[in-house]
């Protein structure tokens, strides 16, 4: 009649998550209560990422051992759990690198974390996540970091224009980041479900515009998602011939 200790450590690791999501919300709003509270903010923004690591490791490791959810046994609590740890210990990390002017590189090296993600047939955004497309949340949340970044400064210089130049570089950044974040959006829906395509000419039109963000880029980061969505096109291209040959070989 008593808890099996399967429960017992799925209702731990819950109880752990949710210290972690207050303490997290409680380090958020930490300038409410304490002045000068940049340095504190970013050891306890790292404490979070390292613990939330800790337990979304440990969840992966346990799935991993168990083997994948089918629709035999989908609900494993641990995994949506380490799920959720995952998406937290991602959160800090943009949170210590966001108390830094140049975190960009930082802030997309971060992203790898969600690697950690596991396969949850109950909850529709963790439905799909097979070996196959693993890679595309580390991609997209990559991307979105970038471009969070770009439209932080590009928000910042429009309240702040003063002079034509100003001007010039909203509207040219505001272009390039428009341009590589469409193709990076056009890799990731890729990526996520592969199929052949009979005509690939819309990608060899847009692919070479990146080299624009990448050479004419003022921001960091829009340079960065220009260089990405080149990579991303290049391995589209790639990849896209090679399903294409393996489908017409099986006719």
């Amino acid at each position: 009649g008593g808890a099996s200790p399967s429960s017992s450590i799925d209702l731990g690791a819950l109880a752990s998550m949710g210290v972690l999501v207050a303490a997290y919300i409680f380090t958020v709003n930490l300038d409410l209560v304490v002045a000068h509270e940049e340095g504190i903010k970013a050891v306890l923004f790292g404490v979070h990422a390292s613990m939330s690591f800790l337990v979304a490791l440990m969840a992966k490791a346990r799935n991993r051992r168990e083997g994948p959810s089918s629709s035999k046994h989908a609900e494993k609590p641990y995994a949506l759990i380490g799920n959720l740890c995952a998406i937290l210990c991602l959160l800090g990390g943009w949170g210590v690198t966001a108390l830094h002017h140049d975190g960009e590189l930082s802030g997309v090296a971060v992203s790898p974390v969600l690697l950690l993600l596991n396969r949850v047939p109950s909850v529709y955004i963790f439905h799909d996540l097979r070996p196959r497309n693993r890679f595309v949340p580390v991609v997209l949340m990559g991307a979105c970091y970038l471009v969070l970044r770009s439209g932080a400064q590009i928000v910042s210089s429009l309240l702040e224009i003063s002079r034509v130049f100003d001007l010039v570089f909203i509207c040219k950044n505001s272009v390039l980041l428009a341009l590589s974040a469409s193709s990076l959006y056009q890799f990731t829906s890729f990526i996520w479900r592969p199929r052949p395509s009979s005509d690939n000419m819309w990608l060899y039109t847009t692919a070479p515009l990146n080299v624009f963000p990448v050479l004419m880029g003022d921001m960091t980061a829009v340079r960065l998602l220009g260089a990405g969505a080149i990579a991303g096109s290049l391995y589209q291209i790639h990849l896209s011939m090679k399903l294409k040959e393996a489908e017409e070989s099986r006719l």
